[in-house]
């Protein structure tokens, strides 16, 4: 990432200038690792290097001392970039994370979003500007891939699946993971041995887990240029793919999955893949699914001024051909009705004080007791759905409260390939970056405050009812 530079100096008398550089950390938590195995001497003119292979000597003028090799497997699982689901402008970035991300964690402690880093903007200098890791690391959170089956069908992106399928003496020789599962989810990740435990989280797998989470299993701040010492346990929220660093811990988990050819490459990452079970009570369509990386400590991996141990490393939207879900944000109903001109008065009767409305150009904020002349029938309300907040109106004549979770049936047609997220698709068009296209989409309102979505339908269906 930068040139090699070494540093010599005494323990424990570190020059405090110097702490907030490379070598001082690193020298510090080598000192703590090795406290013991050189109680009677210091560190002295110890040679520190800070690249990923390089080792690190540890002893005194006249013993051989000891040695330790950063390990290189962090580079892979941190600063190799692939696609990145939070959006590269700033203010898209910020709502992102407030109205995807914090309410997945409300009240279990937040995993804050991987930090990464440009290698070439980190400076080819001597002494790199640390500033840069600890204050400029850009949010990221690696795009997860889906596939959703057919009855029985084999994946688009085919892999032998999980080594129990394949354990001589069962009953499935012959099958494969189509006859077995619905579906899997795919992650970019780096060798094992640098995270302690691997982690699948969202809003439905919490809730099955129930709201109070032991405060072990809660993210702990991190902040530093190496991974923490603490907490070096399993403990941590949500469905444990792998744990003590190595062991994968769910049995359809499948580590390294097949490349899927013909996409986007992410070597040198490798895939993990969690395969659906066809009982599995997830993922509920339109939910964010995150996998959470928790640092292994010890030896000490850099963790790059990581904001929390765990972090949400990488997730995406997931859905099916035919439905999604949303958040109910506010509800307008008809007040009145003017039978000569054939329209009627709609009022905002409910707003939500729990989820904030998006802001931004072509986002309408409602406020209760706001109303609206319309040529319209029933009820219609304002849903957040994935990253959009969306007007829809119901198939029936229930009234949905906010802050729910409502089903959302898209355009129905014929299936004949399975679901991948590459056909995510939004719920509405959005203001181009630019003045023309933000005049273009104001006209396409036709002077409306906002447009209703008339293909996509609220429907009374509760998802994995037992």
């Amino acid at each position: 990432m930068s040139e090699r530079w070494y540093r010599g100096f005494d323990m424990p008398d570190i020059d405090m200038l110097k702490e907030g550089q490379m070598s001082g950390a690193l020298s510090g938590r080598l000192a703590q690792l090795f406290s013991m195995a050189n109680e009677e001497e210091h560190m002295a003119r110890a040679p520190i290097s800070i690249d990923p292979g390089d080792m690190s000597f540890l002893g005194s003028d006249d013993s051989p001392g000891l040695a330790l090799s950063l390990p290189i497997a962090y580079d892979v699982w941190y600063l190799w970039h692939t696609v990145n689901i939070i959006p590269d402008d700033h203010d898209k970035r910020d709502e992102f994370m407030e109205i995807v991300l914090q309410p997945l964690f409300k009240g279990r402690g937040e995993a804050k979003p991987l930090r990464t880093i440009n290698k070439e903007a980190a400076g080819q200098g001597i002494t790199p500007d640390l500033s840069f890791f600890q204050a400029k690391g850009i949010p990221y959170i690696k795009e997860m891939r889906f596939e959703t089956f057919l009855h029985d069908r084999a994946p688009l992106y085919d892999s032998p699946g999980p080594n129990w399928i394949n354990d001589p003496g069962l009953d499935h020789e012959g099958s494969g993971p189509g006859d077995i599962y619905a579906g899997y989810l795919a992650f970019p990740v780096g060798p094992l041995g640098v995270m302690r435990v691997v982690s699948l989280i969202s809003e439905s797998i919490l809730a099955q887990g129930g709201e109070s989470q032991d405060d072990s299993e809660r993210p702990k701040p991190g902040g530093e240029l190496l991974s923490p010492m603490e907490h070096q346990d399993n403990a941590c929220m949500g469905l444990h793919l792998v744990e003590d660093t190595y062991l994968i811990h769910n049995p359809d988990t499948e580590y390294p999955a097949k490349e899927m050819v013909g996409t986007e490459e992410i070597l040198p990452h490798h895939w993990l893949r969690y395969w659906l079970k066809k009982s599995d009570k997830f993922p509920v369509p339109g939910e964010f699914m995150v996998l959470l990386a928790k640092a292994q400590g010890v030896p000490p991996h850099c963790w790059w001024y990581q904001e929390t141990n765990p972090i949400s490393y990488s997730g995406n939207f997931f859905e099916t051909e035919y439905y999604t879900s949303g958040i109910v944000l506010a509800v307008i109903e008809e007040v009145d009705r003017d039978k000569e001109a054939g329209t009627a008065t709609y009022e905002v009767t409910e707003v939500s004080t729990e989820h904030e409305q998006k802001h931004g150009h072509g986002e309408y904020h409602l406020q209760k007791g706001m109303q609206f002349t319309w040529e319209e029938v029933g009820a219609v309300y304002k849903i957040r759905v994935k990253d959009q907040d969306l007007y829809l109106k119901s198939s029936d004549f229930l009234l949905y409260k906010i802050d729910g979770r409502v089903a959302v049936r898209k355009v129905p047609g014929i299936q004949s390939k399975n679901f991948t997220w590459e056909q995510l698709e939004p719920g509405r068009g959005t203001p181009g970056s630019t003045v023309e296209g933000m005049n273009d989409f104001d006209i396409s309102l036709n002077g409306k405050p906002f447009e209703i979505n008339r293909k996509w339908v609220i429907v009374p269906i509760t998802f994995y009812e037992e």
